[in-house]
């Protein structure tokens, strides 16, 4: 019994301190740190091997000489709701690439027959900064405009190929909803 009270102290002791990682903190401890190396590359103004080398102890050192900032920011509400945001960002990027192939598959290929439609969409998002955002990245999707909205509802001019269905349609705009959702709300959406 004394044993096992002595090995639980000594392993709180050491995971306090830092030494002991289970796997899920170590990435977590690594994507803190390529944020921070990112924020520095944002502050330094240029991408240079100069700055790289500098910028690993910028960000390094204050990492371990304050090893509970990784442990209060990582923990934070706030940091987890950015990086969320990034994946929004990202998808939206992918969505805008895509449709800017498909857009220019159209124009190249006049005999494509083309189905403009104004759909009425439903946003599950309730903030206001959500909705702007969301229909921002609708608007600059390639072939998809915000017409309108409503109390409720978003219409959006949609140009598509004519056998694209209005539910296939509405799924695209729910995808590119989703990751949104999750950054402003801070839980996952399905």
């Amino acid at each position: 019994m004394r044993e096992r009270r002595a090995r639980e102290l000594l392993r709180r002791l050491l995971f306090r301190s830092g030494r002991i990682r289970t796997d899920a903190s170590v990435k977590e401890y690594a994507v803190f740190h390529l944020v921070l190396y990112a924020v520095w590359f944002v502050f330094a103004g240029e991408v240079t091997g100069t700055t790289a080398v500098i910028g690993i102890p910028v960000v390094v050192l204050p990492v371990l000489l304050f090893r509970h900032t990784y442990r209060i920011v990582g923990a934070s509400f706030l940091f987890g709701r950015m990086l969320r945001l990034v994946r929004f960002l990202l998808v939206a990027s992918l969505f805008m690439v895509r449709s800017s192939v498909r857009m220019a598959v159209l124009a190249v290929r006049p005999r494509l027959k083309l189905r403009s439609a104004i759909l009425r969409y439903e946003p599950h998002i309730y903030d206001r900064l959500g909705l702007v955002l969301l229909a921002v990245a609708i608007t600059v999707t390639p072939g998809t405009l915000v017409v309108d909205r409503d109390e409720r509802y978003f219409y959006v001019h949609i140009l598509a190929s004519s056998g694209t269905s209005d539910s296939e349609l509405i799924a695209s705009l729910d995808r590119l909803q989703r990751p949104l959702a999750e950054a402003l709300s801070g839980e996952a959406h399905v």
